[in-house]
């Protein structure tokens, strides 16, 4: 889209005072970085597919099988598992390639009612891929899942053990600090490229030394829930006896708790699960469904433990994007039986714009999560969650090195945690939380002596975190009382302080100490924190060297990502600016915007010869075209004049590619300043707009009673409880609400539903009982909305009612434009009769709705006040009746 140029010959200068940087992330920062305390973030960059140096492949060399092609049938009607299963067979013969689901909805069903699965994966270089995810549906059918996958992507085995029974023990503890050399007492037949575990042993010096001796044990599998690294070799030093490894440590090592060295050859890589919908069948037992009930047979909730729909186990460079679940034909809102997405004992995945939500079970021993991260150095990106146990959950000392970015968290049983045995330095940058807390404490649970939950992580980092509302009976959006160190820096949004105290917890099991308090800094100000994302900075600085580009701030020409073949880069007096521009020609940046916002992009351009000047310069936002910026000839080309294109819209905070092309010929083109339009960041928080349905669960703050029930309204209202609601308006006129409310018994009933507009009262709804709480009525109430961004509250008064998807519809003035005659007066009003003044005309009369009152008579008495159209077959007459 276009927008309107305007042309500013003056000096723009602008003010970043407001930003601010991390004292542990100086401007100059590089792997190493501590203070005078020993505090330093490590650095994260590494996560993901091929350790993010590398896009997710969109295609897969090999062969390409269509799943109809195997007989799969896509109408939902009969088992397509078989079929499904002989496609993805038939690629891991080949050796790789595609498979693909076109749209429809495929049945599966693992092969049996426990510890099973519907679809394995078990080759490398595939990818499983449907048409979309609103077009490919994959529906399992089967009640019974305790222990099953709908889809696996493993090849088994373990790491465990030395492939080739040799283990190399290390002849120098591994610091605290990150290292990629490792100290051995013999390299023997180690060689670069070999992938290797390097693990010590949960010893009881180990336990003694985190103050968890009434927690660990070291008889309960020492071996296996030690520090765990799965690095891949890229040098041996045979002189010096060390190795070093691809991507650094991330805690310490000892000796003295036989840490060792060993290879272990992975079993998949390079699979890539994308674009399709997944969720199972609810399961229809009655009963069993309490916290414990999952270890009873019989019980619903123990034919649904422990499955999930997708497990990746045991693999490298893999991922998943754009994949939700679904409701999958159930009645009420559930998607999965119990969990989402399992990842264990993996390094580097990827997992991209997936969501995992609504499970049928949230009971304890693992139930109703949306993903587990269960290995390392994994990016999950732009992925959420809606009313699971826990939206995610970290276990395991082998757990280190994972990166969560603007993961969505909305209203889970509990909050998103570190869950069990210390995982080690994570990042969680950019999350956003409704009705959620991250939490990072010593768990005294855990069914067995000696394996209790204990210290769930150590030297994690809490980035940038947005809170919009805080979880009921919370006041604080992250609760990080970690071993040793933790770290929050920046919060923000309308809820954003944390809990990192008392440093000491009381459990049965002993106490535990976390002192020192974890580090905290700027909290309720996370929307000027430079950079916006830790991640995309440090991956930045490793991959080009220098740190990311902030705006709102100067963009340097000099630092430019791409740009067409014949762009030149030149400095002269103090001026560095680029050229060799031609007629198509670009240059592109890559640049964090701290929010979501409108801003305003000065260009210095200069353009000194008529004949080889360009005519405009094309502004694009991540390849979409936002301005066309016509261009002034200077007196030179290093006289540069000031041209702006304004109001330019990034509608999301992060990452954006920035590219300026050139139009009709040649400019050149020095630093672009950017700065944000004051205000308008409240043009793009999340809003309903109007006329429209508002879903009642899009509400931006709520009573702490209030919940939404599994049906999808909302429940336990009383007296002075709230629901609040942000709404967009294009265009100011009247409007008519409709609120469906369930009173169901006269005693408890709300009087009314109080509806405020930005904190004005706009209307007092009366509520009408009715014969049950699920026995929804109508409710009605009009009022002026004036253009743009407001805060709509409904308050309940006097009682109790269920409140479901309201809806706005306009009305009012656009009416007007439709009675070309409205100044005649062609009825007689007499309280609520009308009575036509012409001896022998009829009328037909309607309410604002459009809604007929009467057709083709000559009196006619209203049921109510309100307003009215009063047609003949000439004329048109607005009127109010009280």
């Amino acid at each position: 889209m276009r927008k309107k140029l305007f042309l500013i010959f003056i000096a723009i200068g602008f003010s970043v005072s407001a930003q601010w940087r991390s004292e542990l992330y100086p401007s100059d920062w590089q792997p190493g970085y501590s203070n005078a305390q020993g505090q330093f973030l490590h650095d994260f960059s590494y996560a993901g597919y091929e350790r993010g140096e590398k896009p997710l492949p969109e295609t897969m060399n090999g062969l390409y099988a269509n799943v109809l092609d195997y007989g799969a049938d896509n109408t939902g009607a009969n088992d397509a598992t078989a079929a499904i299963q002989s496609a993805i067979d038939a690629v891991q013969n080949a050796g790789g390639g595609t498979v693909f689901l076109p749209a429809g909805t495929y049945k599966v069903k693992p092969a049996a009612i426990s510890d099973s699965y519907a679809l394995k994966i078990s080759g490398s270089n595939i990818l499983f891929k449907g048409e979309g995810k609103d077009k490919t549906f994959i529906r399992c059918y089967a009640e019974k899942m305790r222990n099953c996958q709908i889809i696996t992507v493993t090849n088994g085995g373990t790491w465990n053990n030395a492939n080739d029974g040799n283990y190399y023990y290390l002849s120098q503890d591994i610091p605290s600090t990150p290292t990629t050399t490792i100290h051995l007492n013999d390299v023997g037949n180690l060689a670069a490229g070999d992938w290797i575990i390097i693990r010590s042993d949960r010893t009881q010096a180990w336990i003694d030394e985190h103050g968890m001796g009434g927690f660990w044990s070291a008889s309960v599998n020492p071996t296996t829930m030690g520090t765990t690294f799965y690095r891949q070799i890229t040098e041996v030093n045979a002189n010096e006896k060390t190795i070093t490894i691809d991507i650094p440590t991330r805690y310490y090592m000892k000796t003295r708790d036989n840490a060792r060295v060993y290879k272990v050859k992975p079993k998949q890589s390079n699979v890539g699960l994308m674009d399709f919908s997944i969720g199972n069948k609810a399961n229809s037992t009655a009963n069993g469904w309490g916290e414990e009930d999952y270890s009873t047979d019989g019980n619903g909730a123990y034919y649904v433990h422990s499955s999930f729909l997708i497990k990746f186990a045991l693999n490298v460079n893999c991922f998943a994007k754009n994949i939700s679940s679904y409701q999958a034909g159930n009645a009420a809102m559930i998607h999965m039986t119990s969990n989402g997405l399992n990842l264990d004992k993996t390094r580097s995945l990827t997992i991209e714009n997936c969501d995992f939500s609504h499970p049928q079970y949230e009971g304890g021993g693992g139930n109703g999560y949306g993903i587990n991260i269960c290995g390392q150095e994994t990016f999950i990106k732009d992925c959420s969650s809606t009313s699971a146990r826990h939206s995610f959950s970290f276990k395991y000392s082998y757990a280190n090195g994972n990166v969560i970015y603007h993961y969505t968290s909305t209203d889970p049983k509990y909050g998103s945690d570190f869950h069990m045995y210390l995982s080690m330095a994570n990042l969680i940058d950019n999350e956003e939380l409704n009705g959620d807390f991250v939490e990072s404490v010593v768990r005294p649970y855990g069914a067995t002596d000696g394996n209790r939950h204990g210290h769930t992580s150590t030297q994690t980092v809490f980035w940038n975190t947005k809170g919009n509302y805080y979880k009921s009976g919370n006041n604080y959006i992250i609760d990080s009382r970690q071993y040793g160190y933790g770290y929050i820096i920046g919060t923000q949004g309308a809820a954003t302080a944390v809990k990192t105290s008392p440093t000491s917890m009381s459990s049965t099991y002993g106490t535990a100490n976390t002192a020192p308090e974890d580090y905290k800094e700027g909290i309720g100000n996370g929307a000027t924190l430079v950079p916006q994302s830790l991640y995309y900075d440090q991956l930045n600085r490793r991959l080009n060297g220098e740190q990311s580009l902030e705006i709102p701030g100067t963009i340097p020409v000099s630092k430019y990502t791409a740009a067409s073949n014949g762009i030149t880069l030149t400095t002269n007096n103090g001026v560095t600016y680029a050229g060799g521009f031609d007629d198509g020609s670009y240059i592109e940046f890559k640049a964090n915007a701290a929010i979501a916002a409108r801003y305003n992009f000065t260009l210095r351009l200069a353009a000194g010869d008529t004949q080889w000047n360009a005519e405009s310069v094309t502004l694009k936002i991540d390849n979409n075209e936002v301005a066309t910026i016509g261009i002034t000839a200077s007196s030179g080309w290093e006289n540069f004049i000031t041209h702006t294109a304004e109001n330019i819209a990034i509608a999301n905070a992060g990452e954006h590619t920035i590219t300026l092309m050139t139009n009709g010929g040649a400019c050149n083109i020095s630093d672009i300043v950017v700065t944000k339009v004051e205000g308008s960041e409240q043009d793009f928080l999340p809003a309903n707009d109007i006329p429209g349905t508002v879903s009642v669960s899009d509400f931006i703050e709520k009573s702490a009673e209030i919940s939404i029930n599994a049906n999808g309204y909302a429940g336990n209202t009383g007296n002075g409880t709230y629901l609040v609601y942000r709404i967009r308006n294009a265009e100011s006129g009247k409007f008519k609400l409709t609120l469906n409310l369930a009173a169901g018994e006269t005693q408890w009933n709300a009087e009314s539903i109080s509806v405020k507009i930005d904190d004005n009262t706009a209307a007092t709804i009366p509520v009408t009982g009715s014969t049950g709480w699920e026995d929804f009525i109508e409710h009605y109430a009009e009022f002026d909305i004036a253009e743009g961004t407001h805060i709509l509250s409904l308050t309940t008064n006097g009682g109790a009612c269920n409140i479901a998807d309201f809806a706005f519809e306009r009305i009012g003035d656009a009416t007007d434009a439709k009675l070309p005659n409205a100044e005649k007066q062609i009825v007689a009003v007499n309280k609520r009769e009308l009575t036509m003044i012409s001896p022998s005309g009829v009328m037909t009369v309607v309410n604002i709705y459009g809604q007929t009152i009467a057709r083709n008579a000559r009196k006619v008495t209203l049921p109510e006040s309100g307003t009215y159209i009063v047609q003949t077959k000439d004329h048109m007459q607005k009127l109010f009746v009280e």
